[in-house]
């Protein structure tokens, strides 16, 4: 599931929170708070776990027929230096070696810090941060703005997007891409 990086400005202007492009109101934000997104690395080495014997599984079975329809080859033959068992066998090496690519990527994953918004109809993740100080500093900013009605910020967040995107209109129409 790659993230999609990019930086917002999150600023405080005329008793409104801007992150991005959207705009809350500081009169309907009830709480701000930080949230823990911890990387699901269990789930990921079970996933390659099961993967790799599934892998196994197959691999093993197809190498059996293959060796079973193919029957030995001529002694002689220029092109028994690589059997169709043998292509299997590598086939499924290589899956396995992009498994674990795959694996290694999901475990250096860092932990993620979600800017959440509570206002007096639901609650809303603004932006998702590698940096917990900026969220920290995020939610006491604004909860320094709600109780001051004339305060005013800016700040630059590096933010990441983590999930489904869904475009649904106009000329980039693409539909539900899932991560």
């Amino acid at each position: 599931m790659p993230d999609q990086h990019g930086v917002i400005d999150v600023k405080v202007s005329r008793r409104v929170l801007w992150v991005g492009a959207d705009a809350y109101p500081m009169h309907n934000i009830t709480r701000a708070r930080r949230t823990v997104i911890p990387p699901r690395r269990g789930y990921e080495i079970w996933r390659f776990l099961k993967a790799v014997a599934g892998l196994v599984l197959v691999g093993t079975v197809v190498m059996v027929v293959v060796t079973v329809a193919a029957g030995d080859p001529a002694p002689g033959d220029p092109g028994s230096w690589l059997s169709p068992a043998d292509v299997v066998a590598v086939a499924v090496l290589l899956l396995i070696i992009a498994g674990v690519v795959r694996l290694i990527r999901a475990l250096i994953r860092p932990v993620l810090y979600a800017l959440v918004l509570e206002t007096s109809a639901s609650e809303n993740t603004v932006l998702v941060s590698a940096d917990e100080e900026r969220v920290i500093e995020l939610v006491r900013q604004i909860t320094g703005a709600i109780e001051n009605a004339s305060a005013e910020f800016q700040l630059t967040v590096e933010s990441l997007h983590v999930g489904d995107v869904i475009k649904q209109f106009g000329k980039r129409n693409i539909g539900k891409v899932v991560r």
